[in-house]
């Protein structure tokens, strides 16, 4: 194996492991903690969509289905939630995932918002 593929190698571990459909439980600007699903990883991030539900401790299980994604800002009270964000590596372990289920199915809708990502050349938080 040459380096460079070692080095792939390396980088697309650098995410903790976690595969595309994993759904982890992560540490919110708030204090409190949410659910965010792995929709997929490339050489340089994450990427996550975040749901709206918080809890005041890391959630040993869900329901998958009762996960949802809800409207943020100005004349909303939901906490932040968005169906798309690209995050380095190293920001995405700063929210110190954990996994709470693995393998679950990305769905096409699921990876819209990555799609459009892809062809405006997006960048990584």
């Amino acid at each position: 194996m040459s380096w460079i593929a070692r080095l792939a190698e390396w980088l697309m571990n650098q995410d903790g492991g976690f595969k595309p459909g994993d759904l982890v439980s992560v540490q919110t600007d708030d204090g409190n903690f949410g659910v965010a699903k792995i929709l997929t990883t490339d050489s340089m991030g994450v990427h996550v969509r975040l749901y709206v539900q918080r809890f005041d401790r890391r959630p040993p299980r869900l329901d998958p289905t009762q996960l949802d994604i809800a409207p943020f800002g100005p004349g909303f009270e939901n906490p932040f939630s968005i169906g798309h964000m690209p995050l380095r590596r190293q920001s995405f372990l700063s929210w110190r995932p954990q996994p709470l289920a693995r393998g679950h199915p990305v769905s096409e809708e699921e990876l819209e918002g990555y799609q459009m990502w892809l062809e405006a050349g997006g960048g990584y938080f």
